[in-house]
């Protein structure tokens, strides 16, 4: 039997590189570190538009993060990486029980024609 409470929605809280400084364009680096914050221990999923693209985990704080390959994300979703496009990524947060939570506020990442080449 599952829980009625759902687990509060996840946010992005920033994007930076290997050194943990912020970045304006994370699709101009080829492997952009997104951290954000969630419920303890919940599974993180993260989507493009309607589409799962992968899974975090929360730790006992409620921190997550997620560092996708530029090569891996053109793989799953070669449609949303036209040169001027915008890719809208939002997070939901899964509890132990398998409760579901509403949707982040969106992440949008610009794709600009340089970062592709």
């Amino acid at each position: 039997m599952t829980s009625k409470t759902v687990p509060a929605s996840p946010w992005f809280e920033r994007i930076v590189d290997e050194d943990d400084d912020d970045i304006d364009h994370p699709l101009f680096n080829l492997n952009p570190m997104f951290r954000g914050h969630a419920n303890a221990g919940c599974t993180v999923a993260l989507f493009a538009g309607d589409q799962e693209i992968d899974r975090v985990e929360s730790d006992n704080q409620g921190n997550w993060l997620w560092m996708p390959r530029l090569t891996e994300l053109l793989a799953v979703l070669p449609e949303a990486f036209h040169p001027d496009s915008t890719l809208m990524l939002v997070a939901r947060a899964i509890d132990r029980m398998g409760n579901v939570s509403d949707p982040s506020p969106a992440l949008a990442l610009n794709v600009e024609a340089h970062s592709l080449q």
